[in-house]
């Protein structure tokens, strides 16, 4: 919890999850607001959207994320941006115009906000175990209670934020808001890229968790 690396992340893990969960309590009266949704079966209908590309994408992003591609911290930044340009669509974020919002604008909105929450969650482990250096194989149970705290953390604060915000300056100014904490936390992460910068680790330090393999059961004939 020392290291500024591992924290920017589990940081980001954390607001990942509250803005999916930001929408819980919001999205539906949002719909109805703009004729978009009014039962409850075009309701769950909508969060299904986020939903089912979330799990599409996760493999994908699993993939994307190995350190000969893109490595996890350019999939994690990218799924903020995401996010956040979530938010301002499906607002739609009062300055940028007019208060409308039609049905393909939203769907696409749910896309993003599935597709970013994947990106900026798959890696974090990983993401956190880089920023361990050599000392990630001991520090893996301490990740893995942290990233578990980040997301409940997350899941626990987005509703809170999210009607509270919600009833006190509408669901536009609310997204844009989240929008805004968003854009200051990557501006926080490459802060700390550049006055914390991770230590440089020599190759197999620790096993990479998307490189994990199962092992074959012994059949009973060998």
């Amino acid at each position: 919890m020392r290291n500024p690396q591992v924290m920017v992340i589990a940081v980001a893990a954390m607001l990942a999850n509250s803005d999916y969960a930001f929408l819980e309590p919001t999205l539906g009266d949002h719909a109805s607001h703009h004729n978009l949704a009014s039962s409850p079966d075009s309701i769950g209908m909508l969060f299904s959207v986020a939903m089912t590309s979330y799990t599409i994408s996760c493999p994908l992003i699993g993939m994307l994320a190995k350190r000969e591609r893109f490595g996890p911290r350019p999939v994690i930044v990218c799924g903020l941006l995401l996010q956040l340009f979530g938010f301002v669509l499906i607002g739609p974020c009062p300055l940028l115009g007019p208060d409308q919002l039609g049905i393909g604008q939203m769907v696409t909105a749910l896309i993003i906000f599935g597709v970013g929450e994947s990106m900026s969650m798959t890696p974090v482990m990983d993401d956190m175990m880089r920023s361990c250096g050599e000392l990630a194989e001991d520090a893996v149970n301490a990740l893995s209670s942290l990233m578990a705290s980040a997301f409940s953390l997350g899941q626990m604060l987005g509703p809170l934020i999210g009607s509270a915000l919600t009833s006190r300056m509408g669901f536009a100014w609310a997204g844009t808001t989240m929008a805004g904490l968003l854009l200051v936390h990557l501006s926080l992460i490459f802060a700390a890229d550049l006055y914390h910068p991770r230590p440089r680790v020599r190759e197999g330090a620790y096993t990479e968790l998307t490189s994990v393999t199962v092992p074959q059961a012994e059949s009973a004939e060998d």
